[in-house]
């Protein structure tokens, strides 16, 4: 598996406990099950970029934990795997991993926010240690030839169901944007990868920097939607308000992200609750204060 290996914090062990479950969790799901918007994962909501998305698996998974010379029960994971075609190419594909069932007390020693690595963009956003380990970051890097021969865990999958489809791999470039979102034993990491020849860029322009850019702009969207979907009541609603403003890659070597048009606005959330969510966006950086000034004053010229 990519997804970077946990370890624990302590050494000392409380006994194991499992998410709740949601019935519609999409790893109960048979493969080739269709999805659009977005799809629970155990008890999360993961937004989805635009179009329809296949299942291809789940994948199962014991994390290895140690603390000194200490060999530690391990966490239950599971990844779900999903493609999208387009002409006979892998347009977008979305990996996502959580936790199943966790074993410890404190939390994830993994710091993916903070990897020395050189990335074409990186943003962090915690407001504040509401627990004693939090993360939320969005990553964005190019990758070049990947699902080749050497492609191992969710990556050999995702080779082999797009050759099954037709598809041309290895992809000669793609880009990630990876979202992280961990607080203390609760862990989600989404890797949204897309492939520029997919969205008319040619063989000379795989590296086009204003395809990077919309990328870059739809996963800043993409990370609020993810960071909605964590954590708290009414994920799956705050999800679906997020998803109609998704920005949206242009075939033409995505030289521009066009905004789709916001749907009617839902009728659930009180006043209070819509400026308590505001007051969060805020706080995480992930709305300017023009945009706070201006969305706040709308909400109150409703009452």
């Amino acid at each position: 598996m990519k997804t970077a290996i946990a370890l624990l914090l302590a050494a000392f062990i409380s006994p194991g406990w499992a998410q709740i479950l949601n019935k519609d969790s999409l790893h109960f799901k048979a493969d080739g099950t269709k999805v659009r918007g977005s799809f629970i994962l155990v008890n999360r909501a993961v937004p989805l970029p635009e179009g329809e998305f296949t299942l291809i698996t789940a994948d199962f998974r014991d994390s290895r934990m140690s603390s000194g010379n200490i060999r530690l029960v391990p966490h239950r994971m599971v990844t779900v795997v999903l493609g999208q075609m387009a002409d006979g190419k892998l347009r977008t594909a979305v990996t996502a991993t959580t936790v199943l069932t966790y074993h410890g007390n404190t939390g994830w020693v993994v710091e993916p926010c903070k990897a020395d690595k050189v990335v074409l963009f990186r943003r962090g956003s915690v407001p504040f240690m509401k627990r004693s380990y939090e993360q939320n970051c969005l990553v964005v890097n190019r990758v070049a030839r990947g699902l080749g021969p050497n492609a191992t865990g969710v990556f050999e999958l995702l080779r082999d169901w797009t050759k099954k489809e037709g598809g041309e791999v290895p992809i000669e470039m793609r880009l990630d944007a990876t979202v992280t979102r961990i607080a203390q034993a609760e862990y989600l990491m989404v890797n949204y990868f897309f492939n520029p020849a997919a969205y008319g860029c040619d063989a000379a322009n795989l590296q086009s920097e204003a395809f990077a850019n919309g990328v870059i702009e739809l996963g800043k969207a993409l990370q609020m939607a993810v960071d909605a979907g964590f954590d708290g009541r009414d994920r799956v609603e705050k999800v679906e308000r997020l998803e109609a403003g998704l920005p949206r890659l242009q075939q033409d070597c995505g030289r521009a992200v066009q905004a789709v048009a916001p749907a009617p606005r839902p009728k659930a959330g009180s006043a209070a609750d819509r400026l308590k969510e505001l007051d969060s966006l805020r706080g995480q950086g992930l709305i300017s204060p023009a945009e706070y000034d201006e969305r706040r004053r709308k909400i109150l010229d409703s009452l």
